[in-house]
């Protein structure tokens, strides 16, 4: 058994040493699997004194004094050392670190088991949404089918729309031009009705003023004779009979004349209210002339 693992060591030297790795005990054995810590340094000096000696023979060099072999071998194992201390370091931080992974690792499993205890909740879930969106789908296709439905009549009454615009605008127009034709008809009534009003209430204030000149002058006639009749009555006594017969006459004129005058008074009270209501009448005529906003 010692044999086997003394050739497997001696295998694993030769191999390190043609990968060009410092060979260590610590090394071969992670590369054999196996061995104590003084076997695999005795095999690997062994394999080194022979290589040493092989190159030493190559080259013919003379022999090395013992002293500087035993202080060449002393440096070698102390490198040796050196070298399985520090890889004894990485080793450890290498095993720290694989320990961290396999932590991470399970850490991961853990939070993967949750994933997947929450992915089937989630498929459950989806299952009944599925159900729900199916529902939901068949819905959508009779809403669907009845907006297509109502599309269709909304079409058909766009049209019956645009058909009932197009002869309400027909007849706006033809109203619009029969009211700017009743418009320009009363615009021309009212112009001769006020041409009309106008030459009538002109035409009777001059008969007014004249007939209420010509009464006011027979009135001041009147009372001039009437007062030239009394004068006389005063100074001719004498012919009082005659004066009296006069002074009736005069006062029957006189009493006629007021009657006329108070005739007249009243058929121009009656013209002043006739005027009063053509005047309403026009005011009426015009506001109608005038056109309402729309």
């Amino acid at each position: 058994m010692a044999a086997s693992t003394r050739e497997k060591a001696r295998a694993g030297v030769i191999e390190l040493l043609r990968q060009k790795i410092k060979p260590t005990p610590t090394k071969l054995r992670d590369l054999i699997g196996g061995g104590g810590t003084d076997l695999l340094r005795s095999v690997i000096k062994e394999v080194e004194d022979e290589l040493y000696e092989k190159q030493f023979n190559l080259a013919n060099r003379p022999d090395v004094p013992p002293e500087i072999i035993d202080k060449t071998l002393s440096i070698w194992n102390r490198c040796n050392d050196l070298a399985d201390e520090r890889y004894a370091v990485q080793k450890a931080t290498a095993d720290r670190l694989v320990a961290d992974a396999e932590r991470g690792r399970q850490e991961t499993q853990s939070h993967c088991v949750l994933l997947e205890e929450k992915a089937s909740t989630l498929q459950a879930e989806l299952l009944s949404k599925t159900g729900e969106a199916s529902a939901l789908r068949t819905a959508l296709e009779t809403a669907e089918a009845r907006a297509a439905s109502l599309l269709a009549n909304t079409h058909t009454l766009q049209s019956e729309m645009g058909r009932v615009r197009a002869e309400a605008d027909t007849r706006i127009a033809a109203a619009d031009n029969r009211v700017l034709q009743i418009e320009a008809q009363a615009n021309d009534q009212a112009r001769l009705a006020e041409e009309r009003y106008e030459g009538l209430r002109t035409q009777l204030l001059n008969n007014f003023d004249r007939e209420k000149t010509g009464l006011q002058r027979q009135i001041s006639d009147l009372t001039d004779r009437l007062a030239v009749a009394t004068d006389e009555l005063a100074t001719q006594r004498h012919e009082l009979h005659e004066n009296d017969v006069q002074l009736r006459q005069l006062t029957g004129a006189l009493s006629e004349a007021k009657g006329r005058l108070m005739a007249v008074e009243e058929e121009r009270t009656r013209l002043s209210s006739q005027v009063a209501i053509k005047d309403k009448k026009l005011a009426m005529i015009m506001k109608r002339k005038t056109p309402a906003k729309r």
